[in-house]
């Protein structure tokens, strides 16, 4: 499918059922669970995590098809896993709130265990954005983690439009507390060796994305660890 002649929610309306085809799902079943996916998307406090996100990161599995083991489970994850997004919400709670959205997900569809379980253990990962130890080597995880991350290595002009969304999503703060945790999370970002797990993503984006992460350091005030209001943002940037 050409996505450059369709909608996103059309794009992401085909994928979805393409996804849940092997499990043979009643009509009925994906048209109740794709409205909910897109009205969940389209919530009017979301600017960055919107349906334009999953339609971005679901983009990015479809040209990375020929490097991803199972494609039902990097989808899947894509879709559940900014499924409730409050800002200000408690540390993991979005997280775990997505999680069990698809827990009750898979047990109307009877999803497979294994399936299920490792879409709950990449949705968790987006917590701290890390790829735990025993899965150094699970390259369907890396690209999962990579495609969430990736508006960090686009050109200045298009990062400059999600750091104005994701300050619209923290709006309920003040400049000030804003920018002093915004500031810490990204300081703590560019302390790690690398940004981008899959090799793909670092060679194509790891420059760009420092970058930029410098680049909007340098436009805000602020420092230390951030307080509260870090804690707040976590790693989902």
């Amino acid at each position: 499918m050409d996505p450059t002649f369709i909608s996103p929610e059309t794009y992401i309306t085909t994928t979805f059922a393409t996804l849940l085809q092997p499990f043979n799902p009643l009509s009925t079943t994906i048209q109740k669970w794709t409205s909910v996916l897109l009205s969940t998307y389209s919530e009017p406090h979301r600017y960055y995590h919107t349906i334009t996100h999953i339609y971005t990161m679901l983009q990015h599995l479809s040209s990375s098809l020929p490097m991803i083991s199972n494609p039902t489970a990097v989808g899947l994850a894509i879709i559940f896993h900014d499924w409730e997004y409050i800002p200000h919400s408690p540390p993991r709670w979005n997280e775990e709130q997505s999680i069990l959205h698809f827990s009750v997900f898979a047990e109307e569809l009877n999803l497979p265990p294994p399936l299920t379980t490792t879409v709950k253990k990449y949705i968790t990962a987006t917590i701290s954005h890390t790829l735990p130890e025993e899965d150094k080597e699970d390259e369907d995880f890396k690209l999962f983690l990579d495609f969430d991350l990736g508006v960090l290595g686009r050109e200045r002009s298009e990062y400059t439009v999600y750091m104005r969304q994701i300050r619209r999503e923290f709006n309920q703060f003040t400049d000030d507390m804003y920018q002093h945790g915004r500031k810490a999370v990204l300081e703590r970002f560019l302390e790690r060796e690398r940004l981008f797990f899959s090799e793909e993503f670092f060679e194509r984006f790891e420059e760009t994305a420092k970058g930029n992460l410098r680049w909007e350091i340098g436009t805000l005030k602020g420092s230390g660890d951030g307080g509260e209001m870090a804690k707040l943002m976590g790693a989902g940037i």
